[in-house]
């Protein structure tokens, strides 16, 4: 007979499984610090140009929702780097 995981072996398997969503927390008044890879293309002959916007995108409704909120929000965005399209 196999041996059965733990609890902890199983939640190793599923990360998602841990994290709080925005909507789970109570944000007013906190100050809520945003941890962002904002690791994306830039045009190597303009490098104010981003190619690809997706993953900016993908970290406003969280942003906003925080805003609306009534949250301090303090964001970092990780990196800018210029990578190859």
């Amino acid at each position: 007979m196999p041996r059965q995981e733990t609890k902890h072996q199983q939640q190793l398997k599923e990360p998602s499984q841990n994290k709080l969503k925005i909507v789970q927390v109570t944000v007013i008044d906190k100050r809520v610090l945003y941890h962002v890879n904002f690791n994306v293309p830039q045009d190597e002959l303009a490098p104010n140009t981003l190619m690809v916007t997706a993953r900016i995108e993908a970290a406003l409704p969280t942003i906003k929702y925080a805003l609306k909120d009534g949250a301090k929000p303090i964001i970092v965005a990780r990196t800018l780097a210029t990578l190859p399209v």
